[in-house]
């Protein structure tokens, strides 16, 4: 995972570092989809499902009467369980 600071310029856009062009080949024109979860964005290169999977997940989550932080904290269980699982204890 790389971690990179990008700026919104005078008119309001954004432009991707030229390794990630590159890394994903990307062009000039090339639509991307951007999902807001709560302030976290989501930028990816190609039509998502994620969108579609991130709804799904709100409705079961308001369903059960969950909070983000619930959310958060299961998924921080979930990758140590993952990790342990993987490389051990």
């Amino acid at each position: 995972m790389t971690t990179l600071t990008i700026q919104i310029n005078q008119q309001g856009t954004l432009s991707l570092p030229f390794e990630l062009q590159t890394k994903y080949n990307l062009n000039e024109g090339d639509v991307l989809t951007l999902l807001d979860l709560d302030g976290i964005f989501l930028l990816t290169p190609k039509p998502s499902i994620v969108s579609i999977l991130a709804d799904k997940i709100e409705q079961l989550r308001q369903k059960e009467g969950l909070s983000i932080e619930d959310l958060i904290e299961g998924l921080d269980k979930q990758r140590q369980r993952y990790f342990e699982e993987k490389y051990g204890t």
